[in-house]
């Protein structure tokens, strides 16, 4: 009796392991917000292109005018640290996405030991070599890393529209 009772507790230990641990894998997905937007503007189409979709200053066919414009724009401090941060962002992607891969690392080395004529027994020379490669992986059970890479990704976007927006402002 005793018997059946350890086998039964042994299982409803397991399955509650079990299902804490399932629900710890679950996180809520992300879903984003459905926008709608009304694709027409005034008569009702879409391609047409005004004069409105033209730079302000490409009205007035200047080209003294364009080239000011054009360098104010390539020495613009606001938009040169915009670019940085996102390319930072960019580059802090793809520093915490390894983090959700299996990892290797190599290390070698080689050491030789010369002939010794000082004792009774001489010793030869001797050549050691070593190569280790050690695996790692650490699963993500918790969903530390893919919610570092997440978060990153979504720092690397909004720093990208903030730089879209930058050259926006820039060019008003």
């Amino acid at each position: 009796m005793a018997k059946v009772a350890s086998r039964i507790a042994l299982r409803m230990g397991l399955w509650s392991c079990s299902a804490v641990l399932a629900g710890c894998l679950l996180k809520p997905e992300y879903e984003r917000s459905v926008v709608i937007t009304d694709n027409t503007y005034r008569d009702g189409s879409v391609s047409q292109d005004t004069i409105a979709d033209l730079s302000w200053w490409e009205v007035f066919n200047d080209k003294q005018l364009a080239d000011l414009i054009t360098g104010a724009l390539q020495e613009n401090r606001d938009l040169q640290a915009a670019m940085a941060r996102l390319e930072q962002a960019r580059a802090l992607v793809g520093v915490a996405r390894p983090d959700q891969f299996p990892r290797v690392d190599a290390q070698g080395g080689i050491s030789r030991t010369d002939a010794s004529n000082a004792s009774n027994f001489p010793l030869p020379a001797q050549d050691d070599f070593s190569l280790l490669a050690p695996l790692s992986f650490e699963v993500d059970l918790w969903g530390r890393y893919s919610s570092a890479t997440e978060a990153q990704r979504a720092e690397m976007l909004a720093s990208d529209e903030a730089y879209r927006a930058e050259i926006g402002r820039a060019h008003v």
